[in-house]
């Protein structure tokens, strides 16, 4: 017999009584509901035709249990009552995203409309509003360990930076469910004016990494400053670990530039391919201790770091 929702009429004679059938359902009931609520998180309440059913189910068993004709104490064989069967309802798996919810529910502590998403960058987003809060979270997510679970608890009620770091790892293992754009690929300006680009990263290459290093390197888009804006910084050269690809500012292929500091500059983006970032408190570093002791090891670094500061201004121009 189901234990959940059970009704219990009893009449005036054994209301002060109650018979062992019914203290043996009652304490089976109390059981039962007890590991329900330990073990089951959103159960729907029974719907009036299993209460109706379970009411009449058990009102019948009580009804044969006093109508039955009863014998002396000493001669009544010992038996055990049995705990009624589970309910169906126990054996139902929670719904993956109503448990989310309720996980960012609790760490935000107000009402909260969860979406999934099949973004490629955003993994994690919240927009608080005045009644309830927007979250949108990576169906990724629907698969997080019990671990991951509580590092996003923690990062969303507080911010906590270990928890950032964890649940960045966490992403990082789930590379292959982020959909991948197809992406073109890139055209590259290998041609120079005054400085031979190919040329001068073989030599690089040989130089300093035997050669190892395997990525490619073309000069980056000509951009133009706003007309009557004056350019206030200047990436003179970039590398997208994705592309494998190192991009030289082409205002670098001029006269008044010096051929060493070309080479500082396609040095620098080799060592990016070499060295990758590091997380270290939930943040990107570029420009680790390590790679800043390899960077000093460039034959003309001081020159090229003096000659940069020295023409700045005219980079910035170019």
């Amino acid at each position: 017999m189901p234990a959940a929702q059970i009704a219990f009429d009893f009449g005036p004679s054994q209301a002060h009584t109650p018979s062992p059938l019914r203290r043996a359902i009652d304490e089976a009931r109390r059981a039962q509901r007890d590991a329900e609520w330990e073990s089951q998180v959103g159960l729907r309440a029974p719907t009036h035709a299993e209460t109706h059913a379970e009411t009449h189910a058990e009102t019948r068993a009580e009804t044969h249990a006093r109508t039955q004709t009863r014998t002396p104490a000493h001669t009544q064989p010992h038996t055990r009552a049995r705990a009624p069967e589970l309910s169906p309802r126990a054996a139902r798996v929670v719904d993956p995203k109503a448990a989310l919810e309720q996980l960012l529910r609790s760490a935000l502590d107000m009402p909260v409309k969860l979406s999934l998403t099949d973004n490629r960058r955003t993994m994690i987003s919240l927009r608080k509003g005045p009644h309830f809060t927007e979250a949108r979270l990576h169906h990724m997510f629907l698969r997080a360990d019990d671990a991951t679970r509580a590092a996003l608890h923690a990062y969303v009620q507080r911010g906590d930076r270990t928890a950032s770091v964890q649940i960045g790892t966490f992403i990082d293992s789930q590379r292959e469910q982020i959909r991948v754009r197809a992406r073109r690929a890139p055209s590259l300006r290998e041609s120079s004016v005054h400085h031979d680009l190919l040329q001068i990263y073989a030599e690089v290459n040989a130089a300093y990494f035997d050669g190892k290093v395997d990525a490619r390197i073309s000069w980056g888009r000509d951009t133009q400053a706003k007309a009557g804006r004056r350019r206030r910084s200047i990436k003179l050269g970039s590398y997208c670990s994705r592309e494998r690809l190192i991009r030289v500012h082409p205002g670098l292929d001029a006269e008044f530039v010096p051929r060493f500091f070309v080479e500082y500059i396609v040095f620098h983006e080799m060592l990016h391919h070499v060295l990758p970032a590091v997380i270290k408190g939930g943040r990107r570093e570029l420009h680790g201790r390590e790679f800043k002791r390899r960077e000093r090891l460039f034959a003309r670094y001081d020159e090229a770091l003096r000659w940069e500061r020295q023409n700045l201004d005219r980079l910035l121009r170019a």
